[in-house]
């Protein structure tokens, strides 16, 4: 079955609660087979993550508290873009920055993905 055969239609969107990083947004929406329902979900800006290695090889990782699940997480530098930028490198070399102190002689672009483009 082809993509356009799932799609949904969005007749109405509206931010139903807003704060810093987020938004949680409502469509109205005509499913293909013609039910009208309304589908909320988290409506997030991009956002980079870092793989940085020392000179040395080291992979440099953080440690840091996540209050959604009540403790402290070892993961990459990462962070939002801000709004309207599109330079997701610049992005990149700030996140790593403002979390690890570290600056980074080189990057490059890995992969682009969306991590969890089904939250709702």
């Amino acid at each position: 079955m082809a993509d356009d055969d799932l799609a949904w239609e969005t007749t109405d969107t509206r931010i139903d609660y807003s704060c810093p990083g987020f938004d949680i947004r409502m469509d109205d929406v005509r499913l293909p087979d013609g039910t009208e329902t309304d589908f909320h979900y988290v409506d997030e800006p991009p956002a980079v993550v870092v793989l940085p290695f020392t000179s040395a090889g080291e992979l440099v990782v953080i440690d840091e508290w996540r209050q959604a699940v009540g403790r402290t997480n070892r993961g990459l530098p990462a962070g939002g873009t801000e709004e309207g930028d599109d330079d997701y490198a610049a992005a990149a070399h700030r996140e790593l920055v403002e979390e690890t102190g570290y600056e980074a002689e080189s990057m490059e672009p890995l992969v682009t993905v969306e991590p969890a483009n089904g939250i709702a």
